[in-house]
């Protein structure tokens, strides 16, 4: 715990965070059908009908005895010091598992869960420039990492696990191979064949079959990951410990989640392969209790001398108390996300039928470009009505977008379930407040519709515009621009998308901490760069400044 403690106190300056909640989904969206994992005696006990040499044998053959019509599928064997046991999928046999707890090596039977990565959005950078570079971009300065590479901790001799979608490790930044004197060391591919797995079609070294030790990735995440630790471009970004060596464990295909038995056959052959670091950004919200499988392993990974950070989740808007396997582990460091200390913004054009007209940055509640065909749209101003979600309801959208202050008492919720309602695509907001800008953070999970945020002199023109008996229109200058920076008005606030709350069992507040998590750049699939947020931002950067500490106290006598 003590890494807990400093991490906490450290110039990290990471606010504390918690658990969150979304709706409860029945179990089939859980969990795997008919797929189980199960721990057993890590030695043979005695048996009078089973000639087993290996307790996996000893356990199969039971299995096989149990259930001999067939139908049974076995998927992973688990050896190592933290678990013992084996994965299967059995159908067609109500009382199956029921008897397979009976047996007296067995310890425990779980149902197998569904992972995804956690994420929000991503906006691809198809192209980079000095716009994107250190002074704007890096958030090193906020938390102390940029004090730390000065004084030369940059991550060498720190081997981290990266358990995700895999890594395109031809990114110049990444170091452009893999392999011993590469940045990407190796690692393992746990999902099959590599067939287009990419834009560009990329194959890596092998297409012809399942290559089991090429974690090429297809679907950008775990380069996202990656590039937040160890990236090195000077022109764009630099990553937390650029000299670190990375293994990556693919546990997704191109598309798609991935199960539980998968991300603990990545965990073991992370400690087994001498992982210093393991990071993890998936999971389960909902599911988020002490004993699962995954859970209990990512506990006894930190027991083992392996720091291990998971994400904690990405529904904090739906409330407390929804915590997110395995980062619900009892000494698993759960990661939560902060804002971060720039934002992107476009170039639109507000008109008015007076004529005049004003030139603004809009910023988007993804953080991403907004997801509309129309690049100019009529706008209905409803600066009076914006406290009284009944009158918000009832209103009939003269226009596609629907322009109101941040200061509205209509609760998110049900102010854009009215505009999506009534037809709007768009809702702006700005803050009443002349020195701030407007950022919508809040979530809108599950809208249809896309919010922007606006400065507050667009706000005060469209008063007055629409007050002369004006019409408003609004134009962005194009879908397929490149965002500018500007600085956050809310930099190290905890992102209102992320996980928050009490644990369900233990008590403990959850997450550990927080981290940058919104709005982040990093490097994306084929070279490019990318922009996106959540839980899984902030779980890398966590992971190797918990290296940093952990370099210090071992050439330091007070510890």
């Amino acid at each position: 715990m003590l890494i807990h403690s400093f991490l906490l106190a450290s110039t990290l300056s990471l606010a504390v965070s918690g658990v969150s909640a979304t709706a409860a989904a029945d179990s089939a969206e859980f969990f795997v059908p008919g797929r189980f994992i199960v721990e057993y005696q890590p030695e043979l006990t005695k048996r009078s009908t089973l000639t087993a040499s290996n307790p996996h044998e000893d356990f199969h053959q039971a299995l096989a005895a149990i259930h001999p019509a067939g139908g049974v599928r076995s998927h992973f064997n688990y050896s190592s010091p933290l678990f013992t046991g084996a994965s299967f999928s059995i159908h067609d046999s109500p009382d199956a598992i029921a008897r397979l707890k009976s047996l007296p090596n067995v310890l425990n039977i779980w149902p197998v869960k569904r992972f995804d990565v956690l994420q929000t959005d991503a906006t691809d950078m198809k192209q980079t420039s000095h716009a994107f570079g250190e002074r704007n971009w890096n958030p090193h300065a906020h938390t102390g990492v940029a004090e730390l590479h000065s004084k030369g901790l940059s991550g060498q001799n720190i081997t981290i696990a990266i358990i995700d979608t895999g890594v395109d490790y031809t990114h110049p930044a990444l170091g452009g191979g893999i392999g011993p004197g590469h940045k990407i060391v190796g690692g393992y591919n746990f999902v099959g064949p590599l067939s287009g797995t990419s834009s560009n079609n990329k194959t890596g070294p092998s297409n012809s079959q399942i290559d089991q030790y090429n974690p090429l990735d297809c679907q950008g995440h775990g380069t996202h990951v990656a590039g937040i630790i160890a990236a090195k471009d000077d022109q764009n970004i630099v990553g937390v410990a650029p000299n670190a060596t990375i293994r990556a464990y693919k546990i997704f295909g191109c598309s798609g989640g991935t199960s539980e038995d998968i991300v603990i056959a990545a965990l073991q052959t992370a400690f087994r392969d001498g992982a210093d670091i393991i990071t993890a950004s998936v999971g389960l919200s909902g599911q988020g209790l002490l004993d699962g499988p995954a859970n209990l392993i990512a506990s006894r990974l930190v027991e083992y001398g392996v720091f291990v950070s998971i994400a904690a989740g990405n529904s904090g808007i739906e409330g407390p108390r929804y915590p997110s396997s395995p980062g619900a582990g009892e000494y698993v460091t759960a990661v939560g996300s902060a804002e971060s200390n720039a934002i992107l913004t476009w170039n639109a054009t507000a008109h008015s039928s007076s004529g005049e007209s004003i030139t603004f940055k809009y910023s988007t509640a993804r953080g991403v470009l907004p997801n509309i065909s129309d690049t100019t749209f009529p706008v209905d101003f409803l600066a009076d009505n914006a406290d009284d979600c009944t009158a918000l309801a009832a209103h009939a959208a003269n226009g596609s977008a629907l322009l109101l202050p941040l200061s509205s008492a209509c609760e998110n919720a049900k102010l854009y379930t009215a505009a999506q309602n009534n037809g709007y695509k768009v809702v702006l907001r700005y803050t009443d407040n002349p020195l701030k800008y407007s950022v919508p953070t809040y979530s809108v999970q599950g809208f249809s519709i896309d919010v922007f945020g606006i400065a507050a002199d667009l706000g005060a023109w469209a008063r007055n515009q629409t007050k002369a008996g004006h019409n408003l229109t609004i134009s962005l200058d194009t879908l397929a621009a490149q965002p500018g920076v500007i600085e956050a008005d809310t930099p190290r606030y905890v992102s209102e998308f992320s996980t928050w709350g009490p644990h369900f069992e233990n008590g403990l507040f959850y997450p550990a901490l927080v981290a940058p998590g919104g709005s982040i750049l990093s490097t994306w699939l084929d070279g490019r760069y990318s922009i996106m947020s959540g839980s899984s931002m902030a779980t890398p950067y966590v992971c190797t400044f918990s290296q940093f500490f952990l370099d210090t106290i071992s050439t330091n006598p007070f510890f």
